[in-house]
């Protein structure tokens, strides 16, 4: 049996046609629903406002295990000290929690990104993306949903989609590797197991490594954005590169705040 159909990225036409951010509703949302991934909207508008929302994100190498059978699994909640080891960027760079006048705490928006031309719908429900145990860097990417007075939002929907560590994106295959999707725990925290994408040519030059995630509350899409690594030889040619959402790697261990 062949391999699933994995294509390079025509990514700079794709990012020429295409800049704006179309608003997709995940076909999944009403089964995750029905499974208890979320509240009833009402409810959740009750609890947590529907306001915009924080993203708290965490990145680190662990100890290689062996991967799960890809369905949903009990790691999507990091320890608390992976999202607050201290080593977030200052609040002009990163995103952090700050005092505001008057009192009181506020978490600073992040910059959305462009969705890119491979998201598919029906994203599967698991937070191991290795779900054939390729050989590559390992990566947890973990972290929190917050709103903007930094409070965690439970049963937020996070969608993670990437290249294999070739630098390839699974277009065709009804496996969907290297995607997922999880929900927030009672602490708005969540958690992906993977591995470090590949980078890809685009154009001349190659675009650095990055995830892509969305976030959803309720029936609503919060942000689309991306996700990029520190020292990358091709971030600073990269067009959509941005340093304030980028992760920074400390042997093996990284930690990054942002939001929406």
């Amino acid at each position: 049996m062949g391999m699933p159909s994995m294509a390079k990225p025509p990514c700079a036409m794709w990012c020429a046609e295409n800049w704006g951010f179309p608003w997709r509703l995940s076909p999944q949302w009403e089964r995750l629903r029905e499974d208890g991934v979320f509240v009833k909207r009402r409810e959740f508008v009750c609890q947590a406002g529907l306001g915009t929302i924080a993203l708290a994100v965490a990145c680190r190498a662990p100890v290689r295990e062996a991967p799960d059978s890809g369905g949903a699994t009990d790691t999507q909640n990091p320890p608390r000290s992976m999202v607050d080891a201290g080593q977030n960027r200052p609040i002009e760079d990163g995103g952090n929690p700050r005092e505001v006048d008057g009192g009181g705490t506020r978490c600073n928006r992040t910059e959305p990104d462009i969705e890119g031309p491979y998201y598919r719908e029906g994203i599967p429900v698991r937070s191991n993306l290795n779900i054939h145990g390729d050989v590559g860097e390992p990566l947890t990417f973990a972290g929190t949903v917050t709103d903007l007075a930094c409070v965690p939002i439970a049963n937020a929907v996070v969608e993670l989609w990437q290249a294999n560590p070739e630098g390839d994106y699974d277009t065709s295959s009804s496996e969907k590797r290297y995607y997922g999707q999880v929900a927030t725990d009672a602490e708005g925290a969540f958690s992906f197991t993977t591995l470090m994408p590949g980078r890809y040519l685009n154009g001349p030059t190659y675009r650095p490594a990055h995830l892509h995630l969305k976030v959803w509350v309720g029936n609503e899409r919060k942000l689309t954005t991306q996700i990029y690594f520190d020292d990358d030889p091709y971030n600073e040619s990269d067009a959509w590169y941005d340093a304030a959402r980028s992760v920074a790697v400390n042997q093996g261990l990284a930690t990054y705040r942002f939001t929406v």
